[in-house]
């Protein structure tokens, strides 16, 4: 009799305290999706500051502040706009330059589909932001260099590569930006130069946000 009350105490006290979920270990936590946050939207923006140096012939040479903005689908296609202000200095006869450029980063939605997102993260995210690209520049003179109300726009055409490497392991985040172009000019002095290197290095900030092009169902399961 006694050993029946014992356990119907025990079993009421049991009934009684609320149930507690334990934390599942590391090791069975289930792993990251590999999207490292790139499917939380369709869109994405990105700004970026930094320098930009040019290797070429003479009339090209010299250093800038360089500016960039991007528009991405996807992660993976996307247009690009920057823009490098020289102050005047002397060593870049280019008072300022614009340029735009369609730029496709073909790795990401392949290794994703092919499961080969397999961390570690800033490995997988440095490898898929690897970009081509393809677009227009135009440039103006320093002053020195054409008469006060005389100075045409020099324009050509750029084809370049790129790298980030980011500095947390998602995708909306601060990163580091490589990008090398290779310009000819397509108008300007009569002794056009050959085509030439501009180096640019940034540091960036990316976003991701919705653009309604993808249905709000075609996400990841959670």
């Amino acid at each position: 009799m006694r050993t029946a009350a014992i356990g119907a105490l025990v079993g009421a006290t049991a009934l009684a305290t609320p149930a507690v979920a334990e934390e599942a270990p590391p090791e069975v936590r289930p792993p990251a999706d590999g999207a490292y946050g790139r499917l939380r939207g369709d869109g994405s923006f990105a700004v970026e500051v930094g320098t930009s140096a040019t290797i070429g012939p003479k009339a090209f040479a010299g250093e800038s502040l360089a500016l960039r903005s991007s528009l991405f689908y996807l992660r993976t296609v996307g247009l690009v706009a920057s823009y490098d202000e020289s102050f005047e200095l002397v060593s870049q006869p280019t008072r300022r330059s614009f340029a735009g450029a369609l730029e496709i980063r073909p790795l990401f939605l392949g290794r994703f589909a092919r499961d080969l997102e397999r961390g570690p993260a800033w490995m997988d995210l440095t490898l898929d932001s690897l970009a081509i690209s393809m677009g227009v520049w135009g440039g103006l003179p320093r002053r020195r260099f054409c008469p006060p109300r005389d100075c045409p726009v020099d324009y050509g055409m750029q084809a370049g590569l790129g790298l980030d490497l980011p500095l947390w392991a998602d995708a909306d985040s601060l990163y580091v930006a490589f990008d090398a172009n290779l310009r000819w000019a397509l108008s300007g002095p009569s002794d056009l130069p050959p085509p030439a290197l501009v180096l640019t290095l940034t540091l960036g900030y990316q976003h991701g946000f919705s653009m309604g092009l993808v249905d709000a169902g075609d996400g990841l399961a959670p």
